[in-house]
């Protein structure tokens, strides 16, 4: 999910593991507009798959072709979730920076010059969808899966990486500390900074949380999109 401190999991992952890399199967081009960017590319995972020590990390729904290719290649996904409300607020932050953002979701060129208001009604009317088909995607998804939430894991780091090495597999022992002392690191590569959770309802205005319950409303899981996606954690 954007935003849900995945890229923190991925590099205490990588600093605990030796010999392990980083990778993906999603094939974007440019800064503003990516290529299919929440779909796993087949061609990539053809030749990436099958190598070992690797730590897949991408924004990717649990939709039916993605799921299909995840199942031929036997990878079981640890998929990590946030409050929405939280995470775009995050996500507005960040592009407010007007840095290159392969987020996976076409957004205005111009977003950085605009007012924070306007950045966060863009937000707002934008990327709801994004969030809700996550969240539903992964939840029908038919596939052995790993679901860990920002507000849990962030709570005790030890016990979220040890559910999720338990679970991937990985041989050898690792202690506590060292689990504890490569989570607590953070580099400039991480951009990492962790969000108190409730953020989001003190930054969105009324009228835009009511805008993103609106949208929720056009899915059967309205009660459940707003309870486990909006106020968690809250």
């Amino acid at each position: 999910m954007f935003r849900s401190g995945s890229t923190h999991v991925r590099t205490t992952l990588e600093r605990i593991l030796p010999g392990y890399r980083s990778a993906t199967t999603s094939i974007n081009a440019g800064a503003i507009g990516d290529d299919g960017y929440p779909s796993i590319n087949i061609f990539a995972a053809q030749l990436m798959f099958n190598n070992p020590r690797q730590i897949f990390h991408q924004h990717t729904c649990g939709t039916s072709g993605n799921v299909a290719v995840l199942k031929a290649s036997k990878i079981n996904p640890v998929v990590m979730m946030r409050n929405m409300l939280d995470s775009m607020v995050s996500l507005q932050e960040l592009l407010s920076e007007g840095k290159p953002q392969g987020i996976g979701i076409y957004y205005p060129h111009q977003i950085a010059s605009m007012s924070t208001e306007a950045q966060l009604w863009w937000v707002v009317r934008n990327l709801p969808n994004f969030y809700f088909t996550f969240y539903l995607s992964w939840k029908y998804a038919e596939i052995d899966k790993l679901t860990i939430w920002y507000d849990e894991f962030y709570k005790d780091q030890v016990r979220g990486i040890r559910d999720i090495l338990e679970f991937t597999g990985p041989k050898g022992t690792i202690s506590d500390r060292n689990i504890s002392m490569a989570s607590e690191v953070i580099t400039s590569e991480d951009r990492f900074k962790f969000g108190r959770p409730g953020r989001g309802k003190e930054i969105l205005s009324k009228e835009m949380i009511w805008a993103i319950e609106e949208q929720a409303s056009s899915w059967p899981e309205r009660d459940e999109l707003i309870r486990e996606l909006m106020w968690r954690g809250y």
